[in-house]
C-alpha cells in the first residue's frame, strides 16, 4: 500500500509540473520564436525561369540530386561573372567578387555579391558526363543584417 501511495504522488508531481504556467508560457515562446525566425529569416528559394542573361555555358545547382534531377535550381550562373539566386521570393543578380578554382583542382571557391547580399559557393568535382562536370558542396548566404542560411548543394557546369 505504501508502494502505491507513493507512486501516485510520483505520477501526481510529474504531470503536474508538466502542466505548470512556466512549462506552458516556455512553449509558447519558443513556439512564437521558431515562427519568427521562419517569416523574417533566410529563403533561398527554386528559380522558376531561367534568366535571359544566363545563356550557353553556365552552372547551376539544386539543393539535393533529387531536385536537380527536377530541374529545381536554386543558384545558376553564366560561368563567367553574373550569378542569380531567388531570395525570400526576389530573383537576387550577383556579381562574382573572388574565385579560387585552380584548373588543376577538382575544388572550387567563389564569393559572389550585390547590394544585399554575399553569398560562397564551394564545390567539389565529382564526375563528367560529355561536355558537363558534376559537383556537389556548400552554399553560405549572408545577409547585410547579418542573416545566414547555409545549404548543400548538387549540380553541374558545362556547354
Amino acid at each position: 500500500m505504501k508502494n502505491i501511495t507513493l507512486l501516485i504522488l510520483t505520477v501526481i508531481l510529474f504531470f503536474g509540473c508538466n502542466n505548470s504556467p512556466n512549462s506552458k508560457s516556455n512553449e509558447m515562446k519558443k513556439n512564437l520564436k521558431e515562427s519568427v525566425s521562419e517569416t523574417n529569416g533566410l529563403q533561398i528559394q527554386v528559380i522558376e525561369n531561367w534568366p535571359d542573361e544566363i545563356d550557353g555555358c553556365s552552372c547551376y545547382s539544386s539543393k539535393s540530386k533529387d531536385e536537380f534531377e527536377k530541374e529545381e535550381y536554386i543558384y545558376m550562373d553564366n560561368y563567367g561573372d553574373l550569378a542569380y539566386m531567388k531570395i525570400n521570393g526576389k530573383l537576387e543578380r550577383f556579381k562574382l567578387t573572388k574565385s579560387d578554382t585552380l584548373t588543376s583542382s577538382n575544388d572550387s571557391r567563389k564569393t559572389w555579391t550585390n547590394e544585399n547580399f554575399e553569398f560562397i559557393i564551394e564545390t567539389l568535382q565529382i564526375g563528367r558526363i560529355d561536355e558537363t562536370w558534376q559537383h556537389k558542396g556548400k552554399l553560405t548566404l549572408k545577409s547585410n543584417e547579418g542573416e545566414i542560411i547555409e545549404t548543400k548543394i548538387y549540380g553541374e557546369c558545362g556547354c
